[in-house]
């Protein structure tokens, strides 16, 4: 019972505070249909110069829209999207911008929530930048979004503001990154710890009951704690937790992603689970006995 409290506390320390992405949103209301395709493509080109890249265009599941009205159903639906991600590890940047359009009144719109009330007036492009940080833009952010309306100055083009984040605090902000760093290091560590005792304590007495020498033995639990104990992050429902990746050898789809979006960092985790293994079977493994546990 003790091992798994311990272990749920664990996974719910993963559960880091959450914050709504600050964003900046804008209507550009044209003359016609024809005018907002133009449009739309000079922001798409302007945005692919600054660094931007499309997401995939892949069908949204019905699970996802069966829920949702009709307004929030056509955003999700016919939104365009785009992000950058760039910087190291106190000076990292991630922007997202979705385009999205409304070619005649039968394109259900709703502002979100926190937007002024407007009566928008189609044919209509909305644009929308959000940044993954807790406090406001960066000035980056704001130098991007003004190049993109810039992008969208046809005459006879309205342009209504409906949402404009407050600035950023960039120091603040890097004291937010190195904070979370710090905690999602000490949870990984921590996951490993328990991971390395369910995981490798068992298989260091088995090995040694099968009469392996201690080399062997060592060999062993390194190759245990790098493929079967590292902690690899998951989504659940609500967050990103890490589990020993024992968990993950039955998906192998999830490694795909995992390399896709973050291969360096995966790489990472691995080579300190490995050195760490070794450590451990330094340390633990002698030729009188083989318990992992001191």
């Amino acid at each position: 019972m003790r091992w798994l409290i311990l272990i749920s506390f664990l996974l719910g320390a993963g559960c880091s505070p959450g914050y709504v992405l600050p964003q900046a949103a804008t209507l550009f209301e044209f003359s016609s249909a024809a005018d907002m395709d133009s449009d739309s493509r000079s922001i798409e080109k302007k945005l692919v110069e600054l660094g931007f890249e499309a997401a995939p265009d892949e069908p949204v599941p019905d699970f996802m829209l069966r829920n949702l009205d009709a307004a929030m159903r056509w955003r999700q639906l016919e939104g365009r999207r785009f992000s950058r991600m760039q910087g190291g590890l106190l000076d990292r940047e991630s922007l997202f911008v979705t385009l999205t359009h409304y070619p005649d009144s039968s394109a259900a719109y709703q502002p979100v929530a926190g937007d002024q009330k407007v009566l928008p007036r189609w044919p209509f492009l909305e644009v929308r930048l959000s940044e993954a940080r807790p406090d406001g833009f960066s000035s980056a952010a704001f130098a991007i979004y003004s190049e993109l309306k810039a992008a969208a100055s046809r005459p006879n083009t309205r342009v209504v503001d409906l949402a404009i984040p407050s600035a950023s605090d960039d120091q603040a902000y890097s004291n937010y990154l190195l904070n979370g760093f710090l905690g999602g290091a000490a949870w990984w560590l921590a996951t490993w710890i328990v991971g390395m005792l369910l995981i490798g304590g068992p298989a260091s007495w088995l090995f040694a009951r099968l009469g392996w020498t201690r080399s062997v033995r060592r060999i062993a639990i390194v190759i245990v704690g790098g493929l079967l104990v590292t902690p690899m992050p998951t989504p659940a429902i609500l967050t990103t937790i890490l589990v020993p990746n024992i968990l993950l050898l039955p998906s192998p789809g999830l490694y795909a992603d995992l390399f896709a979006y973050g291969g360096a960092a995966i790489t990472t985790m691995f080579a300190i689970s490995i050195c760490l293994s070794a450590l451990v079977a330094l340390a633990f493994i002698r030729k009188q006995k083989s318990a992992l546990a001191p």
